[in-house]
């Protein structure tokens, strides 16, 4: 599954340059970010290793903090993980 994303992103994303329209109308070049992702309802989490992996091959020196690994049971608004990193990539 790694390899096909790896083939999916390489595709859709412009290398480095992270040249999305919406992305550079509204984050400035060169700024860091801290998204979170957060359970929209109750369930199990899944995909956290895939999500990680997406932001890293995006900004290699993107941080992270997990609180909720893959077979976590979760609350709606439940926080999953975060990330920090360049603002285009995260």
């Amino acid at each position: 599954a790694y390899e096909i994303y790896q083939c999916d992103w390489s595709s859709d994303v412009c290398s480095s340059d992270l040249r999305d329209i919406t992305t550079i109308a509204t984050v400035r070049a060169g700024e860091r970010t801290r998204p979170r992702l957060v359970a929209r309802q109750a369930g199990v989490i899944s995909g956290v290793p895939l999500a990680l992996a997406t932001f890293r091959a995006l900004d290699p020196d993107v941080s992270s903090r997990v609180d909720a690994d893959d077979g976590t049971t979760v609350a709606a608004g439940q926080d999953v993980l975060f990330i920090s990193g360049h603002g285009r990539a995260s």
